[in-house]
C-alpha cells in the first residue's frame, strides 16, 4: 500500500493527471460495493437509474485519470471491473494492490516480497538503513518512542525481527510499537515463538495470516483485559465508526481508544473516524469468534444502534430550516456499511428488530438519494432471508419490502414489474385489519401512482381515494392527496386537484417535510403555468431554492423545467433556455428519461417560438420516443400534441388529423390535452376521420411505428 501511496504521489507531482484517487478495499465485505466506493472518492452523488458503475464511467468518460485500488484480494469476484472501467474510459490508468492475481488480460503483474531486508548482517548500522525494511522499522520505532536509538549490537535484533515478519510493513509498524516497553531482543524472542506455530506446510492456512497473525498475537498479549474486550468487540463494525458508537457497542472509552491507537492496532482519520487495517479486523473477529455468547451480546447492540439510526430518516424529511439535517444524512451515508451489516445480522438472528417503520424508511431514504438499484439489492435478499424464522411481523414485512422494490422498479422504469410486486404485497395484506391499515395504505399510494403515470387516471382515483379511508396519519393522507391530484387533474377536475394540492402543502409544511413541501410546490407551480403566471413563479422558485439547497437533484430538475414553462408563458425565452438546458443536462447525468422527455418538449416550443422548425422536429422525436420507452404514454400523448402545433405552423396540416383525434380520444389522455386538441381541430376546421370513434389505445402504438419511432421521418 505505501508504494502504491509513493508511486502515485510521484505521478501526482508529474503533473500529467487530471486527478489521482486513492480507494482503501480493505473495509468492503462485498464485492457490490466496490463501484459504490469508487464514487464517494471520486465525489460523486449517485442517482438515476443507471448501475453505479455506469455512472461511475459516464463521469470519468476521458478524463485522465489514476486510480489507486488498494487491497483488492478479497473481492475478486468482481475482477473485471477494471477491465470494464479500462474499456470505457481510454485515459484512465489503474494500479491495484492485492494478495491474489486479478488474472484479466489488461494485468500487468508486479510481484513484491516484502520490504527488503539483508540476508547477511551488514557490517555497520549505516549500511544496514539502506535496507527497506530495517530503515522502516527504525522510523516507526523512533515515532512510538521519541528517545529511541540503537546501537551496533542493536542491530543483529532488529535484523531478526524483520525476517520474522517476512519484511511486511504491518508486521514491521506492529513490532515497532513494542519498543515502548520491550527490548529489541524480547521483542524478536517473542515473535519468533508465534511464527513456528503459523509456519505451517499445511495448504488451507491462509497465506496472509503466516506472519502478520504472530505480530498480531503478541500486540494482542501486551494489552489489558480492558484493551482486549475492546479490539475484540469493535470488530462487529465494518467500514469504520465513531467513537460515541465504539462506547455504546464495545464499552470503549476514549483512553483506550487512544491506546489501541497509539498501538497501531486502530488509526483515527482527521474527523475523528476510527478504523483499522483489514487484517486486524479479521483476527480481533476471531478473538470474538471465540466466545458465542459474547459476539451474540455485541451483535445485537451493534444492531440496536444502527437499526435505531434508520428510524432518525423518519425526521429527515421534517425539517426544512432545521441545522441538524444535513449532518443526519452524512452520518446514515457514512454508516450505511454498519446499517446494512446490522440489517441482515438482524434477518438470521433477531429478526424482530426489523420493524416495519425500518422498512418504510429505508424505502424512503434509498428514494430520496436516488439508490434505486443499491435499493433493490438491499429489498431482494431481504425477501430471501425473511422466510427463514417465524415472526410476528413477517406476514407485513413480507408485503413492505415487496412494495419498496415495486416503488424502486418503479422509479428505474420497470412498470409492469413494479405492478406486479406490488398487487403482491396487497394480497398478502388482505383482507384489511386495524394493523394493517396503514400498510395497505401505502400500497394503494404506490399503486395509484402507477396507475397515473401510464394514464389510467379512473382507476388511479378509485385505489388513492381507497387509501385514502385506510389512512392512519396526517402524513400519509397528504401524500394520497398529493398523487390524487394528479389523476383528479388528468380527468379535468382542476378545482379539485388544486384544493387537493394546497391541502396537502399545508399539512407538509406544518410538519416541516421537506422533499414533500417541494414536491407539492413544484406541482402548485406547474398547475398556475397558464392560469395565474405569478402565482406559478414564486411556487417554483420556492422549490427551486429549498431542492437546490437540499442537494435533491430529482426535484431541481423538475422545478427548472417548470419554471422554464413559466418563462415561456411570460415570452422570457432566454430565462427559459438557460433553465431547460441546465435541466437537461442533470436529467442526463441522473439518469431521468420522464422528465427528460418533458424537457425536450418544452425545448422544442423554445425553438417554435425561435422559428426553428427542424430544431423542434427533432426534440418533439427524442421526447416521444424516450416516453414510449417508458411506458409514459400521457407525456407521449404531450410530445404529439405540440408535434401537431408544429405542423400547423409550417403548413402541414394534412398530417395532424389522426394526431389530434387520437388525443380527443385516447383513454391515457388528460382532460387538458383532450380540449387543446378538440380546439385545434375545430379552429383549423378539420373533420374527424369517419372511423374516429375505432380509434384505441392501440393505434396509438400503429401511429408512432408509422410516423414518429423512425429516426428518418425527422432528416
Amino acid at each position: 500500500s505505501r508504494l502504491a501511496l509513493q508511486a502515485a504521489y510521484d505521478q501526482l507531482k508529474s503533473g500529467s493527471w487530471e486527478g489521482v484517487y486513492f480507494i482503501a478495499l480493505d473495509a468492503l465485505n462485498s464485492h457490490e460495493l466496490i463501484g459504490s466506493s469508487i464514487a464517494e472518492t471520486l465525489g460523486l452523488e449517485l442517482q438515476g437509474q443507471d448501475d453505479t458503475l455506469t455512472q461511475v464511467q459516464r463521469f470519468i468518460a476521458k478524463k485522465r485519470l489514476l486510480f489507486v485500488l488498494d487491497n483488492y484480494e478479497h473481492l475478486m469476484a468482481e475482477a473485471t471491473l477494471t477491465s470494464k472501467l479500462l474499456a470505457s474510459c481510454p485515459n484512465l490508468k489503474i494500479l491495484v494492490t492485492s494478495r491474489e492475481r486479478l488474472n484479466v488480460e489488461e494485468e500487468w503483474v508486479l510481484t513484491l516480497e516484502g520490504l527488503t531486508v539483508p540476508e547477511a548482517t551488514p557490517d555497520t548500522l549505516n549500511e544496514a538503513q539502506h535496507f527497506e525494511a530495517v530503515d522502516m522499522f527504525l522510523q516507526r520505532a523512533k515515532r512510538a518512542r521519541l528517545d529511541f536509538a540503537i546501537s551496533e549490537g542493536d542491530l543483529p535484533h532488529v535484523l531478526k525481527i524483520c525476517r520474522l515478519v517476512n519484511g511486511l510493513p504491518l508486521g514491521i509498524e506492529l513490532a515497532a510499537v513494542w519498543v515502548k516497553s520491550l527490548p529489541l531482543s524480547e521483542i524478536a524472542k517473542e515473535i519468533e515463538s508465534n511464527l513456528s506455530i503459523l509456519e505451517t506446510p499445511s495448504k488451507n492456512v491462509a497465506e496472509r495470516h503466516q506472519s502478520i497473525r504472530a505480530a498480531f498475537e503478541h500486540s494482542w498479549k501486551l494489552l489489558t483485559e480492558k484493551e482486549q474486550e475492546v479490539l475484540r468487540r469493535l470488530s462487529v463494525f465494518v467500514g469504520g465508526f465513531r467513537r460515541e458508537a465504539a462506547a455504546e457497542v464495545a464499552g470503549a472509552t476514549l483512553p483506550i481508544l487512544a491506546s489501541l491507537v497509539d498501538k497501531s492496532l486502530l488509526r483515527v482519520s482527521e474527523n475523528g473516524r476510527y478504523d483499522r487495517h483489514f487484517l486486524i479486523y479479521e483476527l480481533a473477529m476471531e478473538k470474538l469468534a471465540a466466545n458465542s455468547e459474547e459476539l451474540v451480546q455485541v451483535k445485537e447492540r451493534h444492531c440496536q444502534l444502527f437499526l435505531g439510526l434508520i428510524s432518525n430518516v423518519i425526521h429527515l424529511e421534517r425539517e426544512v430550516i432545521h441545522p441538524g439535517y444535513k449532518k443526519t444524512i452524512a452520518e446514515i451515508e457514512q454508516e450505511l456499511e454498519n446499517i446494512r451489516t446490522a440489517w441482515f445480522w438482524a434477518f438470521d438472528y433477531q429478526v424482530n428488530l426489523i420493524l416495519p417503520v425500518s422498512i418504510l424508511e429505508m424505502k424512503k431514504y434509498f428514494d430520496t438519494k436516488g439508490y434505486f438499484e443499491v435499493g433493490i439489492h438491499w429489498f431482494n435478499k431481504s425477501l430471501e432471508l425473511i422466510n427463514n424464522h417465524v415472526w410476528d411481523n413477517q406476514k407485513i414485512n413480507t408485503a413492505l419490502l415487496l412494495e419498496a422494490k415495486a416503488w424502486l422498479h418503479f422509479r428505474t422504469g420497470k412498470i409492469e414489474l413494479a405492478r406486479a410486486l406490488v398487487g403482491q404485497a396487497m394480497n398478502l395484506i388482505l383482507p384489511v385489519s386495524v394493523g394493517t391499515t396503514g400498510y395497505y395504505a401505502n400500497c394503494c399510494n404506490t399503486i395509484g401512482v402507477i396507475h397515473t403515470y401510464t394514464g389510467d387516471y379512473e382507476k388511479a382515483k378509485a385505489i388513492l381515494e381507497t387509501g385514502i379511508k385506510h389512512v392512519r396519519n396526517d402524513l400519509s393522507k397528504a401524500s394520497l392527496i398529493t398523487h390524487l391530484a394528479d389523476a383528479e387533474e388528468g380527468l379535468g377536475h382542476s378545482a379539485t386537484a388544486e384544493g387537493y394540492l394546497l391541502e396537502a402543502l399545508n399539512t407538509f409544511e406544518r410538519y416541516e417535510d421537506a422533499p414533500n413541501i417541494i414536491d407539492v410546490c413544484s406541482r402548485l407551480g406547474k398547475f398556475y403555468t397558464t392560469i395565474k403566471r405569478e402565482l406559478a413563479h414564486a411556487y417554483l422558485e420556492r422549490a427551486l431554492q429549498l431542492s437546490e439547497s437540499y442537494g435533491y437533484a430529482q426535484y431541481t430538475l423538475e422545478a427548472k423545467n417548470n419554471l422554464a414553462a413559466v418563462f415561456l408563458e411570460l415570452l422570457q425565452f432566454k430565462k427559459a433556455h438557460t433553465l431547460l438546458l441546465e435541466a437537461l443536462i442533470l436529467a442526463k447525468t441522473v439518469n431521468h428519461p420522464s422528465t427528460e422527455a418533458k424537457i425536450l418538449i418544452n425545448l422544442a416550443r423554445l425553438d417554435m417560438e425561435n422559428g426553428d422548425y427542424g430544431q423542434a422536429r427533432y426534440y418533439l422525436h427524442k421526447s416521444i420516443q424516450i416516453a414510449w420507452d417508458i411506458d409514459a404514454i400521457p407525456i407521449v400523448l404531450e410530445g404529439l400534441l405540440w408535434f401537431a402545433i408544429l405542423n400547423m405552423r409550417s403548413n402541414e396540416i394534412h398530417r395532424i388529423t389522426d394526431v389530434l383525434t387520437l388525443i380527443t380520444t385516447h383513454v391515457a389522455a388528460r382532460q387538458t390535452q383532450k380540449e387543446f386538441a378538440q380546439t385545434l381541430l375545430d379552429e383549423y376546421n378539420l373533420s374527424h376521420p369517419l372511423n374516429s370513434s375505432k380509434f384505441s389505445p392501440d393505434d396509438l402504438r400503429l401511429m408512432l411505428n408509422e410516423n414518429f419511432l423512425n429516426a428518418t421521418v425527422f432528416v
